[in-house]
Order: structure tokens, then C-alpha cells, then sequence
């Protein structure tokens, strides 16, 4: 059976679980979400992964989507889980306590019960993004945009313009 292993992500940082055959968890805590915390990340699935291993993680707004993308990347399997998922099944487990450290060992769990069951997760494609980013008039969060002004939504516009008239949208 596959190995899984369980992440919880936030905004700034992520901790790592896998259920090991003993029942017991190895855990690493509070990694960077970034490039440098997606290398440790890395050294430690070589070390208590299989290649083929899961990777499975909560659906959390955008700050799941780097460590997803970049283990894609590495031909790790990812499985991103509604939220409501893992709630639910805490609650089956009279989980009472919730700190980062125990719901990367919840997703883990969940994960290797459930692995037969896990669905792929793939990156969207480049032009998928594109466009979603022309539907959002403030990239990068409305109070960033507002310090922008008006030349940020110009530059905007502009990009868009050129995605619709199937032109390049190389940056300037």
C-alpha cells in the first residue's frame, strides 16, 4: 500500500505527518511555505517516503497551491480534500484538540484509510489562470490594488485585451 503523507497548510507554514506501520505518526512541524520549506519537505520524503507516495492536503483558499504544484512537479500524487472532509471525519474520531501538528496526523490518517479513494489533483492550465486572473479586477488582494490605483487596473485591462485578441500576453 502507498504510502500518504498528511499536510496542514496555512498562510506561512506547513507541518508533515505520515502513519508509520507501528500506528505511530513521524511528524516535522512548522516548515516555511516556500521554496526553502518545500526543499526540507523534500529531503524528508526521501527519507520516510516511497517515490509513489501521497501527498494529501486540505483545500485552503491559494495556500495550498505552490506545495501542490511543486510536488506535481517532483511525480509525487497529490490529493487536495474539501475542508468538510477532514471535519467530519475528526469529529467521527472524538477529536477535541486542534493544533496544526495533530491535523497533519488526522490528514494522514484519513489519507491511508481512504487511499483507494483519493482523487488526483492536477494543476490547472496556464491559460485556465490567465483568464481567471482577468476575471479578478485585484489581483493580489483589492487593498494592493487600491495602492495601485488606476494604473494597476490600466495594466490589467491591457493584459486581458490581448489574451482576448489571441495575442501574447508577455509582461513588459
Amino acid at each position: 500500500m502507498a504510502a500518504v503523507v498528511g499536510v496542514d497548510i496555512a498562510k506561512r507554514t506547513f507541518d508533515l505527518a505520515i502513519l508509520q506501520p507501528n500506528g505511530k505518526h513521524r511528524t516535522k512541524s512548522k516548515l516555511s511555505n516556500d521554496k526553502a520549506g518545500f526543499a526540507v519537505f523534500a529531503d524528508w520524503l526521501q527519507r520516510h517516503a516511497e517515490p509513489g507516495a501521497w501527498i494529501v492536503m486540505e483545500a485552503t483558499g491559494i495556500y495550498h497551491e505552490a506545495l501542490a504544484e511543486h510536488f506535481h512537479e517532483l511525480g509525487y500524487r497529490i490529493a487536495v480534500l474539501n475542508p468538510s472532509q477532514i471535519a467530519r471525519y475528526a469529529q467521527s474520531q472524538l477529536q477535541r484538540s486542534k493544533t496544526d501538528k495533530l491535523d497533519a496526523k488526522l490528514i494522514a490518517t484519513y489519507g491511508q484509510l481512504h487511499v483507494e479513494h483519493l482523487r488526483g489533483w492536477y494543476p490547472e492550465p496556464v491559460s485556465v489562470r490567465q483568464s481567471a486572473a482577468c476575471l479578478d479586477p485585484a489581483p493580489g488582494g483589492s487593498a494592493v490594488a487600491a495602492a495601485d490605483g488606476a494604473q494597476s487596473t490600466r495594466r490589467q485591462l491591457e493584459h486581458c485585451s490581448k489574451l482576448d485578441s489571441g495575442g501574447s500576453a508577455k509582461a513588459r
